[in-house]
């Protein structure tokens, strides 16, 4: 493996779902910001599409999202109250974490592409999938290489969150929220094992290796 692979790989290898996090951050808020730009700017779409959007809350305003996802977690889930007492407890440990960065789709941009090229206009949605989840693996690499622990939630299943964000931070209407990545300083040195995964044999095939 080649050195400039090598860290770049390493990164991918040693990020994980790190859950007790807190307010604490081994860099400031003008470089969480910095890496968030970098990966927007940076990261690849179909056709550059450019479909994702994402907001990032610091502090308060991270506490302010979370409040509001258990005050309506509690009123419009259905959950059992059994269900409920579980998230209470994660939706408070994500509140105490150091941020969270919002990951959207827009709509519109969507729209614009399937119009502009007509051939493929079924394929966009597909792709704006792809698009989320290449920003959302890069940020969340990218602040753990820096010391932060994150992990990724998707409470905008709960009926409201995705309307209620949008009122509160005053965004599109046609922006629609995809995730949450929860990030903040450790609790803990001690790093979660690594997942089994299938063997190699199972999940790929290689032809032409000379």
């Amino acid at each position: 493996m080649q050195a400039s692979t090598s860290a770049y790989m390493e990164a991918v290898k040693t990020r994980r779902s790190i859950y007790a996090l807190n307010k604490s951050s081994p860099i400031s808020d003008d470089r969480i910001e910095q890496i968030f730009h970098e990966v927007l700017l940076a990261s690849p779409s179909a056709f550059n599409s450019q479909t994702t959007r994402a907001v990032l809350l610091l502090d308060a305003e991270h506490e302010k999202f979370w409040t509001m996802v258990a005050k309506l977690g509690e009123s419009n889930s259905g959950w059992s109250e059994e269900v409920l007492k579980r998230q209470r407890g994660r939706w408070e440990m994500f509140k105490n974490a150091k941020g969270s960065i919002l990951l959207f789709e827009s709509g519109a941009t969507i729209k614009k592409n399937q119009e502009g090229y007509p051939a493929t206009a079924a394929l966009f949605p597909e792709w704006s999938q792809h698009t989320h989840g290449i920003h959302a693996v890069t940020l969340w690499t990218a602040l753990e290489a820096e010391g932060l622990g994150a992990n990724l939630q998707h409470n905008q299943m709960i009926a409201g969150v995705d309307e209620e964000t949008k009122k509160m931070w005053n965004l599109p209407e046609d922006w629609v929220q995809y995730a949450q990545l929860v990030f903040g300083g450790l609790e803990s040195k001690e790093m979660p094992p690594k997942k089994d995964k299938l063997p190699l044999t199972e999940t790929t095939r290689t032809f032409g290796k000379s």
